[in-house]
């Protein structure tokens, strides 16, 4: 869980979200506009695309789930 269900400060979040590995999927709760989490969520998305991860959507045919 990326952001603890928004009850995460924006910088543990934001360290969460960063911390992906390929393959990772992260599921963030973002709806809740009074709590910082949502901060956390865009500076840990940021930080990912800085370090030049691809994102891509479950339902994309061209997914290949990685084998465990």
């Amino acid at each position: 869980n990326g952001d603890g269900g928004s009850l995460l400060r924006a910088g543990m979040t934001a360290k969460h979200i960063a911390s992906a590995k390929d393959g990772d999927v992260v599921i963030a709760h973002i709806n809740q506009p009074t709590h910082e989490a949502g901060e956390g969520v865009v500076r840990g998305l940021l930080a990912l695309k800085a370090r030049g991860v691809i994102f891509t959507r479950l339902d994309d045919p061209a997914f290949n789930a990685p084998s465990n």
